[in-house]
């Protein structure tokens, strides 16, 4: 797990315990970049009921934070169960990852789904919120909560980031978003206090690199509001008649002000719900291309490749396959004959049944084809090349004579071996990676 600095490991003890403690006069900076292991936590209510064993709930095969499940009438919180202590006028930073799933039940204006989460610093307790009433953190005072609310109870919209003090859902500073936050997508935030300046300001964005202007902001005297300052930092979520999962999938806090805020080092978001279909042409010499092909005549047959339109011979061309790459897996990818222009394409007959003399023959290649592996990314690129290594942080992939490092969170899938010298084969449906298992093939 990588941090931008010191990761400080916590243990769940009694809620006596004294506060975390900073070493070497450094910012303490506490990072999750999964919740695998909830122990430095104390889960209440529906976040309590969900995770009982200790271990985050798994999206994607990643441990993420659930405060609710997408079940109506819920209410969850979960607070570090040690003290932070923000010495330095109560300045901090801090940058989180959430995403709402499954949305259902009643609706408003821009769909269905309800009520939000909350981003919470508070001096009261670890085992307080969760009540299931104004996302959670209703009632906790003395407090500062970043509402994310999805659900219009007559504020300012059905989307909106807000501010609230001490418990307060009659919010000090709120902005409607145009953005639906419970769309299923992962929304990154940012969030800074400056005690010198007393200015709390509230970043959101879909993607990690942090906007430079701020969404909200607002002025407020922390150190004084607070009362204290060993303070408790958590989430809270409610449902209501309509209802989603609310998930925290990356946390970093920092207890000082950090001018470029705090890190968003954790899992990046899950692939795309829908990506790009790809059309794979490999030619009689074994060469393979991927694009899309934008037309065929008698002699020839034009490939977009990476905005280069390709003429490929009619002599030249072997075989033609069409895919389709949604999030996950490679769909199947069906075999074509060889083209027989003028004619249709002609799709190959299921394989006969064991025994059968009534197999087609193979067409023969002019060289040997070579065996490649299929790489897949999150933004529906597709890598042909060769697998060289995969650990719990990279993949390692040659393509040609470049060897090309993605990040374990950004592969979507890997097919191993696909072209044969005879043919391109059905490509198996391949589920999301989840380490170290590795790929499993499904029928």
């Amino acid at each position: 797990m990588r941090t931008i600095a010191q990761v400080l490991v916590l243990a769940v003890a009694a809620l006596t315990l004294p506060p975390l403690a900073a070493q070497d006069g450094k910012p303490m900076v506490i990072t999750f970049g999964g919740f695998g292991d909830l122990s430095p936590f104390t889960l209440n209510g529906s976040a309590a009921e969900i995770q009982k064993d200790g271990k985050g709930a798994l999206v994607e095969g990643q441990p993420v934070l659930r405060l609710t499940e997408s079940r109506e009438w819920q209410g969850g919180s979960a607070f570090l169960t040690r003290t932070i202590p923000l010495a330095n006028q109560a300045s901090f930073s801090a940058a989180f990852q959430f995403e709402m799933t499954d949305p259902k039940g009643i609706g408003d204006d821009d769909g269905v789904g309800a009520d939000g989460l909350a981003f919470v610093v508070q001096t009261k307790a670890s085992n307080v919120g969760g009540a299931g009433a104004g996302v959670g953190y209703a009632g906790i005072s003395p407090s500062v909560a970043v509402e994310f609310d999805t659900f219009n109870n007559g504020e300012v919209s059905g989307n909106h980031v807000a501010i609230s003090i001490n418990g307060d859902t009659a919010s000090v500073a709120k902005l409607p978003i145009e953005k639906r936050m419970n769309d299923g997508g992962v929304h990154y935030v940012w969030v800074d206090y400056d005690g010198a300046k007393r200015v709390v300001e509230v970043r959101l964005s879909t993607r990690p690199e942090r906007p430079e202007a701020p969404l909200l902001r607002h002025e407020v005297d922390l150190a004084a509001t607070l009362g204290e300052p060993d303070v408790y930092v958590g989430f809270t979520a409610s449902t209501g008649s309509a209802f989603n999962n609310h998930d925290i999938r990356y946390l970093q806090f920092v207890n000082a002000f950090q001018e470029s805020g705090a890190g968003q080092t954790g899992p990046p978001a899950p692939v795309e719900k829908t990506l790009r279909r790809v059309d794979i042409v490999q030619l009689q010499d074994g060469a393979v291309l991927f694009g899309k092909l934008i037309g065929v005549d008698a002699a020839t047959l034009r490939l977009e490749v990476k905005g280069e339109v390709k003429e490929i011979t009619r002599a030249d061309l072997h075989s033609l396959v069409h895919a389709t790459l949604p999030a996950g897996f490679l769909v199947d990818a069906k075999w074509m004959e060889e083209w027989g222009y003028p004619e249709k394409v002609r799709i190959a007959p299921p394989p006969p049944p064991e025994g059968s003399r009534n197999v087609p023959p193979a067409v023969p290649l002019r060289a040997e084809a070579p065996r490649l592996d299929l790489l897949q990314v999150d933004d529906g690129t597709v890598l042909p090349g060769k697998l060289v290594s995969i650990d719990a942080e990279e993949v390692v992939f040659q393509v040609l004579t470049d060897v090309v490092k993605v990040p374990r969170g950004r592969l979507c899938a890997i097919q191993h071996g696909v072209l044969s010298a005879e043919r391109l084969p059905d490509a198996p449906r391949l589920e999301p990676w989840s380490y170290p298992e590795g790929p499993k093939a499904t029928p």
